[in-house]
């Protein structure tokens, strides 16, 4: 059943990338147009220029696989000319690790990289005689490469991607670099859909890989000795988090997430966030809400209350619709409409305090009047009123709600 459904499947278009065409060497300077994303809108780049960009990432896999060159042209290629485009340059993530651009190409790749190293030094078909392991270990070392290289995949449904005339692309239907080229457009743009399910795209990148990026030839290559049992453990790492290959998941998905973290504090001398390129868009809204008296300060009703307690912002859903209604006229997209998402956005950036021992982002504020309202605390407040904060009023503050 499985090989009809490969033999069914037509040619796509960009498949021909060959190891041969891989630069041996990558230019450092991507590391910083990536991390942090510095623009909205992300350049509909061709293949060969993705190739160029992360070739360095590309080779400490492909120059590490236990095949030949004419193996990895036939079996491995074809996998990352697909991942490619369907991935494009799309983020990994909203507000936590890879969230620039390209960061969910450059996380599979990473990721790729690392499960390698710990697959090569894995004593796999512990039991089997010895020619069945020697036979088998490459296939299971290729099985931990691919399966790092598909592994967040389905976070593909979990965007809306859109471009310059609002046209929608449907990942379902065709990989991005693809509709990207059917549309004609120089760039796109990413929101993150507020209804997705948490870890639900463990089920997606199955049924992604199985559709878009595994090719016979691998196939038969990792069934050749054990049947099934390689892509078995493929998708039991996957979707249930068990299995011959779920350690190695794990911590070659870990350590890429660290090393994020840690090139993300290298590289941001300019900037004044670590984590998520939704930061400095939504504070300068912020900001721009309090200088033109949209948010009023310190007044019966208001949404800004300045105290020797700190910054308080009213915590509703209309200052979420704000912050994006303004971020939106400035060219950025991408945030979201829920202030509770906002708050955990910044919170995560150290900007909103959160309060321990429940990891609360939310406070009751009491003003003098007696009223009170839900709020969060922003911790910067020189951010919000650059040419100084106006005069405080007493507040109490509770935290959590």
């Amino acid at each position: 059943m499985l090989m009809n459904f490969f033999k069914r499947r037509a040619a796509a278009p960009g498949e021909d990338l060959r190891y041969e065409d891989i630069p041996n060497k990558q230019d450092r300077a991507v590391e910083a147009e990536t991390y942090p994303q510095k623009s909205r809108p992300i350049p509909a780049l061709p293949m060969h220029d993705i190739v160029d960009r992360y070739s360095g990432l590309l080779r400490s896999i492909l120059d590490n696989l236990p095949l030949t060159a004419y193996e990895i042209n036939r079996m491995i290629m074809p996998v990352v000319s697909r991942l490619i485009r369907l991935v494009h340059l799309l983020p990994a993530s909203e507000a936590q690790h890879h969230s620039g651009c390209g960061g969910l190409l450059v996380h599979s790749l990473e990721s790729a990289a690392i499960g390698l190293l710990y697959a090569s030094n894995e004593v796999f078909d512990q039991g089997r005689t010895p020619e069945h392991r020697y036979r088998n270990q490459p296939r299971w070392i290729c099985a931990a490469a691919v399966l790092l290289l598909i592994h967040d995949v389905g976070k593909v449904c979990d965007v809306v991607v859109t471009d310059s005339d609002g046209n929608l692309w449907n990942p379902e239907a065709q990989p991005l670099l693809d509709w990207l080229r059917s549309t004609g457009a120089k760039q796109f743009f990413v929101d993150w859909k507020p209804e997705r399910e948490h870890k639900e795209h463990e089920r997606r990148s199955v049924r992604f890989a199985y559709r878009y990026l595994l090719t016979e030839d691998l196939v038969h290559y990792l069934t050749a000795v054990s049947d099934g049992e390689l892509l078995n453990a493929i998708d039991d790492a996957l979707m249930l988090g068990s299995g011959t290959l779920s350690g190695i998941l794990k911590l070659a998905d870990g350590r890429s997430v660290a090393q994020d973290n840690a090139r993300r504090k290298r590289i941001s001398g300019d900037f004044t966030y670590v984590s998520s390129p939704l930061v400095n868009p939504i504070i300068e809204a912020m900001r721009q809400n309090i200088a033109s008296g949209r948010w009023k300060v310190n007044t019966s009703g208001g949404t800004v209350f300045v105290s020797p307690q700190g910054v308080f912002i009213r915590a509703e859903q209309d200052m979420g619709r704000s912050i994006r209604e303004t971020a939106v006229s400035q060219g950025f997209s991408s945030i979201p409409v829920a202030f509770d998402r906002i708050a955990n956005v910044l919170a995560d950036s150290g900007f909103v305090e959160v309060f321990e021992p429940t990891g609360e982002v939310f406070c009751t504020v009491r003003r003098a009047d007696g009223t009170s309202c839900t709020c969060i605390h922003f911790l910067d407040p020189a951010r919000l009123f650059p040419a100084g904060a106006p005069a405080s009023e007493s507040v109490e503050v509770s935290a959590g709600i």
